[in-house]
């Protein structure tokens, strides 16, 4: 039995329709890759006729969650990091065909608006994501690049910059198994950020200097969208913090921000994570 992680079962029904929510995104603007293009012209072809075309909030991010080759031989620059996401005991080596997505329990224990607990806060847009395994197979990790548009809260060394493209990760990702079939792996309850959103995001440097996403929140027009929580769940299941944000207005979000952010300003923050 593997420890900390909850298999969750769905219909074949269910894995087109997050399919489908990857056409979606592509046609919204969103930079997948050649695979998933092709894998796309294929589905809204013999799908179209009999599959709903307004996917909910948890197909579209399913979709939006980068795919990486569970025969895949790694990215040789990577190698540091894939060791860093070993041991989490989560990428399972042959799942059972009934599996589309396989969830840690590991509690979201974060406030809604974690400033002082992050090491920087920023506002930036998405450009690109991609996928990694662990060295060991055991974990896939998703990375994004965020082109920073403000900057809230920085490292003490003011490592970001405005118009900087940083890359950020974050435990999760979706795994393509020989024969086509792809499980999403997450943490119950942790969102991914879709490429060409606006986002608010907390983030947490580690000893290398590189950042993990806490959470976030995109902000699509003048609504507020939290990327982790109940939204983007399976069957909606569970009550976050961050839920009480979701479609909030932009202007009111962004002054409970501020007023949050003062404060915790004088706040300890709490130890990095290696």
């Amino acid at each position: 039995m593997l420890k900390n992680k909850r298999l969750l079962f769905s219909l074949v029904g269910v894995v087109a329709l997050v399919a489908l929510a990857g056409t979606i995104l592509s046609l919204r603007g969103s930079s997948q890759n050649n695979v998933n293009k092709q894998s796309v012209k294929l589905l809204k072809k013999e799908s179209q006729s009999r599959i709903p075309t307004d996917p909910s909030d948890k197909e579209l991010d399913d979709a939006a969650t980068p795919i990486v080759d569970y025969v895949s031989g790694g990215d040789p620059t990577h190698v540091e990091k894939d060791a860093r996401y070993n041991n989490h005991h989560l990428v399972l080596s042959n799942p059972d065909p009934k599996v589309s997505e396989v969830a840690s329990d590991k509690a979201l224990s974060t406030d809604d608006l974690p400033f002082a607990d992050s090491d920087a806060v920023i506002e930036g847009r998405v450009i690109n994501s991609s996928a990694h395994l662990s060295t060991d197979r055991g974990a896939v990790y998703s990375e994004y690049t965020i082109r920073v548009k403000d900057i809230h809260k920085n490292a003490p060394d003011d490592q970001i910059k405005k118009h900087d493209e940083i890359v950020v990760d974050r435990l999760g990702g979706r795994v393509r198994y020989p024969g086509g079939r792809i499980v999403r792996y997450r943490v119950v309850g942790q969102g991914s950020p879709i490429i060409d959103g606006t986002y608010l995001l907390f983030l947490k440097r580690n000893e290398k200097g590189d950042y993990r996403v806490v959470t976030g929140y995109q902000m699509q027009g003048n609504k507020v969208l939290a990327m982790d929580g109940s939204r983007i769940n399976f069957r909606g299941a569970g009550k976050w913090s961050f839920d009480k944000h979701n479609n909030k207005d932009l202007g009111n979000f962004k002054k409970e921000f501020e007023d949050s952010k003062k404060k915790q300003a004088s706040s300890k923050p709490v130890e990095r994570e290696g």
